[in-house]
């Protein structure tokens, strides 16, 4: 495939013929990923691709990857507690939880845990919603850029999310066996929001090819597409969860 094959229509005929299982392309990918932030998207929209995994297929093994090891691990995203049930959530009223649980006849205990296990299957809608909220953020920094350029990248970007969220787990769990003071915890969960901001900016500079000045600006942007995608995607995990019951 040429660089000029740079087009949507291409993208996403490519998506749907991929391989999901985890070969040497995908462990050498994500090395790729992690020590030189950017480059996978440049090799991508350069034609380079033979050596390397597709987008979505790197998504699609670390997405299973994590969603099988976070709860193990104490990486929740989205869970409800045991006063949820009388203070509502996020686009469910306290009175339509309340009316549920009386329904259903469950307990506050019972009405917990049986939203906690309808959420399982929606904490997906957090890396999904985000990938689109960052492609429209990097399309308006960069309106000259094909759509799928952007795409490409935040698919990437949502997978060096996906490793560093479950390297923070592990460290955390840990941390917690080895007890390990509090305060460790959170200076390892500041370290990564940082790791995460300075790859982002190395990103966006190999493949924007801006200045540090412009690029450092555009990490912290697009970092900052975390917040709307979080309270999007919350919403609509406790509705989803909500309306399964």
């Amino acid at each position: 495939m040429e660089p000029a094959d740079l087009n949507l229509g291409v993208f996403l005929e490519d998506a749907f013929h991929f391989q999901t299982h985890m070969d040497n392309r995908v462990v050498s990918t994500l090395g790729t990923l992690l020590r030189r932030p950017g480059e996978l998207t440049v090799a991508w929209t350069q034609g380079r691709r033979r050596n390397f995994a597709k987008p979505i297929q790197l998504f699609v093994v670390l997405n299973l990857v994590f969603f099988l090891i976070a709860p193990q691990i104490g990486i929740l995203l989205f869970t409800v507690t045991k006063w949820t049930p009388g203070k509502g959530l996020p686009g469910v009223s306290a009175e339509a939880m309340l009316g549920k649980q009386a329904e259903l006849g469950y307990t506050p205990e019972q009405m917990v845990t049986a939203l906690n296990r309808a959420l399982d299957p929606q904490k997906k809608w957090f890396f999904l919603i985000w990938i689109p909220i960052m492609t429209v953020a990097l399309w308006l920094m960069h309106p000259r850029r094909k759509v799928v350029e952007h795409l490409v990248f935040a698919i990437h970007q949502a997978c060096v999310l996906f490793v560093y969220m479950l390297g923070l787990g592990f460290c955390v769990r840990l941390c917690m066996a080895l007890e390990i003071p509090e305060r460790i915890p959170r200076v390892l969960a500041a370290g990564v929001a940082l790791a995460l901001l300075v790859t982002m900016a190395a990103a966006l500079r190999r493949v924007y090819q801006r200045g540090w000045g412009v690029t450092s600006l555009e990490a912290v942007l697009t970092v900052a597409t975390l917040v709307p995608a979080a309270i999007v995607s919350q919403r609509l995990a406790f509705i989803l969860a909500f309306r399964a019951l």
